[in-house]
């Protein structure tokens, strides 16, 4: 009996004391074991996000309003009337004036040449204008014939000087000129010479031939022309 109470108290001994060494045991690897760091998560400061969102959208509203009240004020403006726009009626005025006037003067100064060339082709010949015109003379008339002649009558409004220059066509040269006209209606002639063009002069008359044209100079009114007068209207023709 006694046997058996030593052996059960030595085994009671044996256990406690087994689970002693395994709880210590236990003990140490819970101490060295190196626990898993936990993940810290990182927590938003949802006031200050919520503070920054609604001052972002309050903004948005803002230029929203602003833009809807400046469309409605681009709205409501009157329509604005291009300005100064008599001046522009004014000087699309003064343009057209200035072309009209530009025209004119065009026509006026080319109105003899003008006449003449109408005449030409009403006689059939080619008649030209002189460049040269005496001083004070200005063209007067121009007259076609249909047998091949035009006349052109200059007057001297300050002088009441005038005079006729008379263009046809010819096969004449210089001396078939004087022989079959100049003697038979001259009197008492002069014969001068210009750019090898012969010129016969009386005291109202001077003609001469030049590219197939007969030219007549006749003074009609007043004093006759000088013969440098003459010499210049021959050699601009």
């Amino acid at each position: 009996m006694s046997k058996i109470q030593i052996d059960s108290e030595d085994t009671s001994h044996s256990s406690s004391a087994t689970h002693s060494v395994l709880q210590h045991s236990s003990t140490l690897s819970r101490k060295y074991v190196k626990k898993p760091t936990p993940k810290i998560k990182k927590k938003t400061n949802t006031a200050v996000s919520d503070v920054i969102n609604n001052m972002n959208k309050s903004t948005e509203d803002r230029k929203i309003k602003s833009a809807l009240k400046t469309a409605d004020k681009l709205t409501d403006m009157p329509k604005m009337r291009p300005k100064h726009k008599p001046h522009r009626i004014l000087l699309a005025i003064a343009c057209s004036a200035a072309t009209v006037a530009a025209i004119a003067a065009f026509v006026y100064v080319n109105m003899p040449d003008i006449s003449v060339k109408v005449a030409a082709m009403q006689s059939g010949i080619e008649a030209t204008y002189p460049t040269y015109t005496p001083r004070n003379f200005t063209l007067s008339g121009v007259t076609s014939e249909k047998s091949g002649k035009v006349t052109l009558s200059f007057n001297n409004n300050s002088s009441g000087d005038a005079f006729s220059l008379s263009e046809e066509s010819s096969t004449w040269d210089s001396n078939a000129l004087l022989n079959n006209y100049v003697k038979d209606t001259y009197d008492d002639y002069a014969t001068l010479r210009e750019q090898g063009i012969t010129i016969y002069i009386d005291k109202n008359h001077a003609t001469w031939v030049n590219g197939g044209i007969h030219f007549e100079i006749t003074n009609n009114s007043g004093h006759f022309l000088t013969k440098e007068q003459i010499r210049n209207l021959v050699v601009s023709l």
